[in-house]
């Protein structure tokens, strides 16, 4: 049964495959089966989500200077509401590029935990060149690290009677480009 691309996949089985210059369809499911695990781990480490969606009722606290929305850049505000109390749009800014929201008055928001609901579009329409090519990196270390490409890649170094071998990537390859997505696309 074929893996299917999941909803989040942040690139293409055909995007790997020109990147790892493979042809045919023998390595599709593994291929689009690593696509969906990474794209779910870096959601999860970034703990957004990338791809445009829409976000109802998202529920923050009260109490502070600004509302931190969980999924950035946004496209708009369709609902905000404190204490069900809906503000109008001259109530408060949006700092779209971040995802930030703030009274206009400068004031903290009213209420506790729970009490302001926020309906939004937010994300990227297309994923952005610099992380479509870290996954497609990411994804080509799975390849090579599984034995579906050249074995063993993940040792270091390896002595025999007649010489040493020495690789060039490995696991530790995978997380370094995670950091790297990490401090580019997380919440600062």
């Amino acid at each position: 049964m074929a893996v299917d691309a999941a909803a989040n996949a942040l690139v293409t089985v055909e995007e790997a495959k020109d990147w790892l210059k493979l042809s045919g369809e023998g390595e599709n499911d593994f291929l689009q089966s690593a696509i969906n695990d990474w794209s779910d781990a870096i959601e999860k480490r970034l703990k957004r989500v990338i791809l445009s969606a829409e976000y109802e009722d998202e529920c923050h606290a009260g109490g502070k200077k600004s509302v931190l929305l969980k999924n950035f850049p946004v496209d708009g505000v369709s609902s905000f509401s404190v204490d069900d109390e809906d503000l109008d749009e001259g109530d408060y800014t949006v700092d779209l590029d971040n995802g930030i929201i703030k009274l206009k008055s400068g004031y903290a928001f009213e209420g506790g935990p729970g009490s302001i609901l926020v309906s939004y579009n937010a994300g990227y329409e297309e994923v952005p060149g610099d992380l479509k090519r870290a996954v497609k990196q990411i994804v080509a270390l799975e390849y090579y690290l599984s034995g579906h490409g050249r074995k063993a890649l993940s040792k270091r170094s390896e002595s025999t009677g007649q010489g040493s071998v020495t690789y060039e990537r490995g696991t530790e390859d995978q997380e370094r480009i995670m950091t790297k997505i990490e401090h580019r696309y997380a919440r600062r």
